[in-house]
């Protein structure tokens, strides 16, 4: 062979493995850039007409972080300078897209020092149908750090422990938390503790798993999802660094970190994703902040297993209905007359209260199932009445439930099995679990009481039951928390807030219940602020036997009270069954049969 022909074969086969290359990069990726050291744009490739077109026409001389939508820019900035001589993990980060439309990318990459340390980096767009996309959509992030908020957490790290399952991968979940965090903000202010919550932000999303899965948990309180391996010793010397360079009195914080190994343990999925989300709101609801693996067993498997015991308690107890129900009357403060009852539930474990239990459910995401096998126990109570005779009953419902539009769905078909019976159901809305996205829980709201149901907000003025809730959400009752009615006739300010929330209410047209009422003085006070309702043991112990409902004579039958406004079905008057010895009704006008 010639040495001509030697050289074009040579140039050939160079050419060759060129293109292989390339083929190889296109495959994977929609567009590929080299960058400099310094991050601006050496060389660009592909599908580029998705980005934001550059001014000139021309990608090369800019910097990379200009392609990133201005939230993800410091997150790109931390995943380049923190590139070692190694792939870089999988990160989604959002784009500027042709149009002003982001456009939602995975990022990887190599930095390689045989090319002067340039970066190769590969984005693939995120089509409509990924599951990554699906992820992100769903994501709600916390304003001032950018992370997940707390349940948007919870989901990505089951997807990411549910991910590992099926692929084999290794992946660990840290909780950080700033013991400290109080008193650094008393020192720093406002603006210096947002700066913070920005910067923790960016330094957990450049580690997590696709850039995503990282979230704030509270005050000082974050968990990410990382690669096995991760030098977290590191991290939290770069948190503490961080916290000492914006404290005017360089002290800073410490940092401490619980790792739990999400590959561990020989459960099954569901119940894997279950207790991880138990385990995520117990770190949420400890004292201090601190969880140590120790404090449930000795490991997370010991962890998961004792959050799995309990799950298969409750699911078999739901399944078997081995809970009974009991009903509280509520009552009219003007006429004595019944008005309607609570459903109550009452477990075996439980002597005094259902909240631990409830709460459980709540927190392992089974609320849903409990709360409508719940209102299949009551129809059925109310069937053996049959609907002539059936009282009306309010059957509770998880904040955590209305936003579910499978549970929804699930509810209406049950509903819709009773016809007879569904008219004698009202709705009240639990809050021992914060309503997350209030628009949501407002249109299944809506959707109830557009089917008949009239629709109470429970406990309202404690914890998360804020005032901001009657802006949101469209009831027909509102239930005064019983804090403030317990106290009501010994305290000044209380009493003023007691009379400020009803007040509100009247003028929204809302009517109002006073749970707690256990003395005659406090019923008479209530009267006397306009509340319509009231709850508690002057008027009744909850009972297990439902008696039929009772209507007076048309000649003794007692003045209804006047309605704020027009209800979604009219109420048929009702006295109390034959009243348990609890019940008193002293220095009312009516009195129980």
């Amino acid at each position: 062979m010639a040495r001509g022909e030697e050289v074009s074969s040579a140039a050939d086969t160079v050419r060759t493995e060129r293109d292989r290359f390339v083929a190889f990069a296109f495959a994977a990726a929609d567009i590929v850039l080299e960058l400099y050291p310094d991050g601006c744009i050496r060389f660009a490739a592909g599908a580029t007409s998705a980005l934001a077109p550059p001014k000139g026409g021309k990608f090369e001389g800019l910097t990379f972080e200009s392609l990133v939508v201005e939230e993800d820019r410091g997150v790109a900035r931390r995943i380049l300078a923190e590139a070692g001589q190694h792939r870089m993990d999988p990160v989604i980060l959002t784009m500027s897209g042709a149009g002003g439309r982001p456009l939602r990318c995975v990022m990887s990459g190599y930095r390689i020092a045989d090319f002067g340390n340039h970066f190769f980096i590969s984005l693939s767009v995120v089509r409509a149908n990924a599951a990554a996309t699906q992820a992100a959509s769903n994501i709600k992030r916390d304003e001032e750090s950018g992370l997940a908020d707390a349940d948007s957490f919870s989901e990505l790290a089951a997807e990411v422990l549910k991910a590992g399952r099926e692929g084999g991968g290794s992946s660990e979940l840290t909780f950080l938390t700033l013991p400290d965090f109080e008193a650094f903000r008393g020192r720093v202010g406002e603006d210096v503790r947002r700066r913070l919550a920005q910067q923790i932000g960016e330094q957990l999303r450049a580690k997590a798993v696709d850039g995503m899965t990282a979230g704030r948990l509270g005050d000082g309180r974050y968990g990410f999802v990382h690669r096995a391996g991760l030098d977290l010793a590191g991290l939290e010397e770069e948190i503490a660094e961080t916290t000492r360079a914006l404290d005017p009195e360089k002290r800073g914080m410490a940092v401490s970190a619980s790792t739990l190994d999400l590959a561990s343990g020989s459960l099954d999925e569901d119940g894997a994703i279950r207790a991880l989300t138990y385990t995520i709101k117990k770190y949420m609801t400890s004292r201090d902040g601190t969880l140590s693996v120790q404090s449930l067993s000795d490991s997370y498997e010991g962890m998961l297993n004792d959050a799995v015991e309990r799950i298969a308690n409750f699911r078999e107890m739901v399944g078997s209905r081995a809970f009974r129900v009991a009903f509280q009357p509520i009552v009219s403060l003007e006429t004595g007359a019944v008005h309607h009852y609570e459903a109550l539930a009452r477990f075996a474990d439980d002597v005094d209260s259902p909240f631990e239990t409830i709460a459980f459910a709540e927190e392992t995401g089974m609320i849903g199932e409990f709360d409508l096998m719940m209102c299949q126990r009551v129809l059925e109570i109310l069937g053996e009445l049959g609907p002539d005779d059936a009282p009306e009953v309010a059957v509770n419902l998880s904040g955590r439930s209305l936003s579910s539009t499978v549970f929804m769905d699930a509810l209406e078909a049950v509903l819709e099995r009773n016809p007879a019976l569904r008219s004698r159901l009202l709705f009240e809305v639990t809050e021992s679990a914060e309503i997350a996205d209030l628009s949501d829980s407002n249109a299944a709201i809506q959707r109830l009481r557009r089917s008949g149901h009239e629709v109470c907000l429970d406990d309202f003025g404690a914890g998360a039951a804020a005032f901001s809730y009657l802006r949101e959400l469209t009831v027909d009752y509102v239930k005064i928390d019983g804090a403030y009615v317990r106290d009501a006739l010994d305290d000044k300010q209380i009493r003023a807030f007691l009379k400020a929330m009803n007040g509100l209410c009247r003028d929204l047209g809302i009517e109002t219940v006073a749970e707690w009422v256990e003395n005659e003085a406090t019923a008479s006070f209530l009267m006397s602020q306009g509340v319509q309702f009231g709850q508690g043991y002057y008027f009744g112990r909850p009972v297990f036997d439902l008696a039929p409902a009772r209507k007076p004579a048309p000649e003794s039958a007692p003045p209804q009270p006047k309605k704020a406004k027009s209800k979604a079905k009219p109420k048929p008057e009702t006295t109390t069954p034959p009243a348990p010895s609890s019940v008193r009704r002293r220095g009312f006008r009516e009195t129980w049969g």
